[in-house]
């Protein structure tokens, strides 16, 4: 009893030992996951000509938090890692008339918003325009943004907030029926067991039993509610290895 016990015990510490090894290889790799998004474009005068040190601001409509960034001698600008939501965009310089725009920044897109400043000698009330989401050009990824609306408003079977992954061409997601199949889904042909999901840069890969995810194989639920979901991303082809462990 006690060599049995002994032999347990040493088991346990090994498990142990590669566990917390797993979770800080784990942690170094989310480190790495892209959970923002970037505005960029450039500032022109009425002709076309570059405009530089023209003040752009960001302003968070959820939280109200700000950011800014003054255009380069190329007219140029960029503001990385903003979180995804809707921002009012704000451009002006001194002698120009100020612009003033409305934007969403999406999960790991870069959004391209271009201003042209007319001269103006004073300074009159901003004009709000309604910007829809432009079309992602600056990566390889083959994706598709769920936003918050489509959560909040499109009906589905259940509360998962995995059904919507449908709305990605090529992904398929199994119903969850009581004594039927588990609450699944795959994407370009393969098992469920090739993908993998991030939440907020953390993997909830499934490596212990035959589900891809945490949540699909003998749990019929989802780590979060629905309406926890802000919006996510679904990535179905060339994704970069950052996502790590995934061939769907």
């Amino acid at each position: 009893m006690t060599t049995s016990m002994s032999r347990l015990e040493k088991l346990c510490r090994n498990l142990l030992l590669t566990g917390l090894a797993l979770v800080a290889l784990n942690g170094t790799a989310a480190s790495a996951q892209n959970t923002t998004g970037t505005l960029r474009g450039t500032v022109t005068a009425d002709g076309g000509a570059p405009m530089s040190d023209a003040q752009i601001i960001v302003r968070n409509t959820s939280s109200g938090v700000q950011r800014n960034a003054l255009s380069r001698a190329d007219g140029g600008y960029t503001l990385p890692g903003l979180v995804p939501g809707t921002y009012d965009v704000t451009v002006r310089r001194i002698g120009s008339g100020a612009q003033n725009r409305q934007v969403t920044i999406q999960i790991g897109a870069t959004q391209i918003q271009n201003f042209a400043l007319a001269q103006q000698s004073t300074q009159l009330q901003a004009v709000v325009v309604e910007a829809s989401a432009g079309v992602e050009t600056r990566t390889s990824e083959v994706a598709t943004n769920v936003t918050e609306a489509q959560i909040t408003k499109l009906p589905t079977a259940s509360r998962n907030f995995l059904d919507l992954a449908a709305l990605t061409p090529g992904v398929t997601v199994t119903q969850d029926r009581v004594n039927s199949d588990f609450k699944v889904f795959s994407a370009g042909g393969q098992a469920p067991s090739s993908v993998n999901l991030f939440i907020d840069g953390t993997s909830l890969k499934n490596d212990l039993t035959s589900g891809g995810i945490a949540g699909q194989d003998a749990s019929r639920g989802n780590p979060f509610p629905r309406n926890a979901i802000q919006e996510y991303r679904v990535i179905s082809q060339n994704f970069k290895a950052e996502y790590q462990k995934a061939s769907s």
